[in-house]
């Protein structure tokens, strides 16, 4: 097949603000995801097939204007790229820079790059995803990513290259545009991450039980509804986490 598998990440990490870590990425994903949205599995995933294919490359190319094909092809998307960044602005911030690592927090990916400027920031929303040229696309229940490339209703594309290696193409895709590209300076101080709850896999240690029970007594409104806020009690469960978690 001309696609590339994927295969199940790890998910070990390192410590960040409030005793949490953000979780750095390993080579490898999960396709064929059952369920709606993308939450913290499907963005795992995502981050550990960039972690593959961008990690130690260089940005030398950036479009910061939809392509794939859609009806707003040739448009910068100013609610997709989140917090009035301008479309020159994006591409001046992460052209020339190398890609670091990947992280995750809940179901926010961060993409560091080397020196000063601001890192990258993603979250899916409701139908957004990442994508690899060459590579399988994630499948979801509710939405699906086109296989052309780039996909249709990317907002954003990325091209990366690795001295004397091949370019790898990134692609942030999105049609219902509910997903947000974010430029941080310092990501784990910033809103979004700032406002987050524990994550329940990457907390260090790992989030005691105790403090899990603890925070659903203290908190008020219906279990799923409490388990659905990403600021109380843990982040990155969405729908079907917590569908699955209170199945009886």
């Amino acid at each position: 097949s001309q696609h590339e598998a994927h295969s199940a990440p790890t998910l070990p990490g390192q410590r960040g603000v409030r005793g949490l870590r953000l979780v750095p990425c390993r080579p490898g994903g999960v396709s064929g995801f059952g369920e709606g949205m993308p939450e913290l599995p499907e963005v795992q995933a995502m981050c550990a097939l960039l972690e593959r294919h961008c990690k130690g490359r260089c940005i030398e190319r950036v479009v910061a204007r939809e392509s794939g094909g859609g009806p707003r092809d040739g448009k910068f998307d100013t609610i997709v790229i989140a917090d009035g960044v301008r479309e020159r602005d994006l591409v001046e911030a992460i052209a020339g820079r190398r890609v670091v690592g990947l992280m995750r927090l809940g179901k926010y990916l961060c993409m560091k790059l080397s020196g000063s400027g601001p890192h990258l920031v993603f979250h899916c929303g409701m139908t957004g995803s990442l994508s690899v040229d060459g590579v399988e696309r994630f499948g979801f229940q509710s939405f699906s990513v086109d296989e052309a490339w780039p996909p249709r209703f990317t907002k954003l594309l990325i091209e990366l290259r690795r001295s004397g290696g091949p370019t790898a193409k990134v692609a942030f895709s999105d049609p219902r545009r509910l997903g947000r590209i974010f430029l941080r300076a310092d990501p784990m101080a910033e809103a979004p991450l700032s406002r987050l709850a524990p994550d329940p896999v990457a907390s260090s240690p790992l989030l005691p039980v105790e403090a899990f029970a603890d925070g659903l007594a203290r908190a008020k409104g219906p279990v799923k509804a409490v388990l659905l806020d990403q600021a109380k009690v843990v982040c990155g469960v969405g729908n079907w986490i917590a569908d699955e978690a209170l199945h009886a």
